[in-house]
């Protein structure tokens, strides 16, 4: 039977005019493998290496353990085990040579039993038939060895149990020995290290929890436990390319479907098709994406869900024309979804597969550039997390420009953003990304920051002129050696303004200073420099006034100067030389600057004031 899902026409015609929107492609196809009897509960499915598909399954008409598989020539059926009542509960995986290996219930012995076939034909075997062992039982392999979580009961209270096989037999051990756990449990074998997960329901307290084994033995988690229980029926586990577990089951207080998902930062879980009644018979598989897919029965149908790296779920219906069992979900090497499961209409085992293109699946991207700078962004680019589940290679098309700024994109990802002048902020744009045949939209957001501002860096400055005269210095004058690591343009703005004349200060750094009528001595102001965004420290400009030459002391082509580079030391007591005379009347001032304004760059010795110290360190330079 083929059935095809498609929006009605109406709504594809608004959805394109608004935002253009892929038409699935893909089809789901079902078929009956076998309907004689009451036979395809507890269905199992696994794939071999060329794709076909094995299932084990109960015949219930004759309380017996059977097997179909396909190959180029059709279905083929056969009874693996009609020994008593056996065949519940079955969970069948294939091995490296393609040959079956199942783990089943025997009813008339309470045993947990194990069949494999090889070339020689099947071969059976009891694991356990300790109490009443393997009601719930599920089977993995470690280098072709079969590993079987089951539940085991006392007599009293279910516990969980893990099996294993090796050269030497069979070999038991407990793996949670809680009362009341290890119904609806399944196991999966991480094939790089032998680590063991299994998930099981706490019955006790209506609750998900996880069993994982490695070399310090078995660990137990609760992965959901509810105030309302019942959270953890039909699950199903499956583990992605780096270990960690996913989950589908029930929540029974809702009836739901949920997910739940362990990653380095623990547990998390989520509901994935509700209102209604679903999540009977989950079963999860893991895509090389690392994305889960569930198959589950729901809402009187057969249902297949799978999980988009956006984070959404898409959720189909497989099959609606009967009532549905249990369920079994398999992926194939192009992703693609197989199931097995049982029709309670028909009494049947049906089978389901997914043919045809599926449409991409972009992701959401997001990028930062500073103001005024150019977003370059190389191949892949925007198509580097986007997925399309056939393995089709993908190309990327600019859909909708930004606001604000320009963008070109290349069919490789690549792409150039160039924000408007000055613009600080978000902007959008979308893309479509296309595998030849359909294509669907993606967002991509750029987060525009404002650039890193560094504080301005202001220096001393020093100037001589003559009495009565008048000092006239030009752009950029007192910022020709003040810094901005930004490279904004700076400004200069007065602090404090002289005492022994006039200056004019222009923002520039320019000034003009006059001083008073026969001064003689130093006067000084001081600034800061400011970006626009934030003013510098604090630096000062002194101005000799003096009728006399300044000149060096013997040996010396220029006056020393102070740790900021500036010259400091002035003939200040006008007797044609440096001397300490000029010492302790610099001394004098810097007390007067001290008391005044901030420590600066005066505190030569370092202890936070000007004191006699800093007069012996001013005099040795000289």
């Amino acid at each position: 039977m083929t059935l095809r899902y498609l929006s009605l026409m109406v709504l594809v015609i608004v959805t394109f005019l608004i935002f253009p929107a892929p038409v699935a492609a893909a089809v789901w196809n079902s078929e009956t493998v076998e309907s004689a009897g009451n036979v395809g509960k507890d269905s199992s499915i696994d794939l071999d290496s060329h794709g076909y598909p094995h299932i084990s399954y109960y015949n219930e008409g004759g309380q017996d353990l059977k097997y179909a598989w396909k190959d180029a020539g059709g279905w083929h059926m056969t009874t693996v085990d009609s020994t008593g009542s056996v065949g519940t509960h079955t969970s069948l995986v294939v091995d490296s040579s393609d040959h079956p290996h199942i783990s089943y219930y025997d009813a008339t012995n309470t045993a947990l039993k194990y069949a494999w076939k090889d070339a020689g034909g099947w071969h059976l075997s009891t694991v356990t038939s300790e109490g009443s062992s393997g009601i719930w039982s599920s089977i993995a392999l470690y280098s072709d060895y079969p590993r079987i979580s089951y539940s085991y009961n006392d007599g009293w209270n279910d516990h969980l149990k893990y099996a294993w096989k090796d050269d030497e037999g069979w070999h038991t051990q407990t793996a949670d020995s809680s009362n009341g756990v290890g119904t609806y449990n399944s196991l999966a074998v991480n094939e790089s290290d032998n680590t063991k997960g299994i998930s099981y329901y706490d019955a006790t307290n209506g609750a998900l929890k996880y069993a994982y084994k490695d070399s310090g033995g078995w660990h137990t988690e609760t992965v959901h436990d509810p105030a309302s229980r019942e959270a953890g029926l039909f699950s199903s586990l499956a583990l992605d390319s780096r270990g960690y577990p996913h989950i589908s089951y029930k929540w029974s207080f809702g009836n739901d479907l949920w997910y739940a998902w362990k990653d380095a930062d623990g547990w998390h879980n989520q509901s994935v098709d509700l209102p209604g009644n679903d999540g009977d018979y989950t079963s999860i598989e893991i895509d090389r994406y690392d994305n889960p897919h569930i198959s589950y029965y729901g809402d009187g149908e057969l249902k297949y869900a799978w999980k988009k790296p956006s984070g959404s779920w898409e959720i189909t219906p497989v099959d609606s024309a009967a009532s549905f069992g249990q369920t079994s979900l398999a992926l194939d090497s192009g992703n693609y979804p197989r199931i097995s499961y049982y029709d309670g209409t028909n009494s049947a085992l049906k089978y389901a597969w997914l043919t045809g293109n599926r449409a991409p699946a972009p992701v959401l991207d997001t990028y930062t550039t500073p103001r005024d700078a150019a977003l370059i962004i190389a191949a892949p680019g925007v198509l580097a997390n986007d997925i399309d589940l056939d393995g089709d290679d993908l190309t990327a098309s600019l859909q909708n420009l930004p606001s604000n700024g320009t963008v070109t994109m290349n069919a490789d990802g690549s792409f150039v953003y160039t924000p408007a002048d000055g613009y600080t902020g978000s902007v959008l744009f979308t893309y479509l990304a296309d595998d030849g045949d359909l294509s669907a939209a993606a967002t991509v957001i750029i987060n525009v920051l404002p650039t890193l501002n560094h504080r301005p860096v202001a220096r001393n400055n020093s100037y001589v002129m003559p009495v009565n005269g008048m000092l006239e210095v030009p752009a950029p004058g007192i910022l020709g050696n003040d810094d901005d690591a930004d490279g904004d343009h700076l400004s200069a703005i007065m602090k404090t303004k002289t005492t022994h004349g006039k200056v004019i200060l222009d923002t520039d750094g320019s000034f003009r200073y006059t001083p008073q009528l026969n001064y003689q001595g130093t006067d000084l102001f001081s600034y800061v420099a400011n970006d626009s965004h934030i003013d510098s420290k604090v630096a000062w400009v002194s101005i000799l006034v003096t009728n006399k030459p300044l000149l060096p002391l013997p040996g010396l082509t220029k006056l020393p100067t102070d740790p900021d580079g500036d010259g400091i030391f002035e003939d200040l007591n006008a007797n044609g030389r440096l001397d300490f005379a000029d010492v302790v009347l610099y001394f004098n001032q810097m007390t007067w600057i001290a008391a005044n304004e901030p420590v600066c760059a005066f505190d030569l010795n370092g202890n936070g004031r000007i004191d006699f110290a800093d007069i012996v360190a001013l005099f040795n330079e000289i």
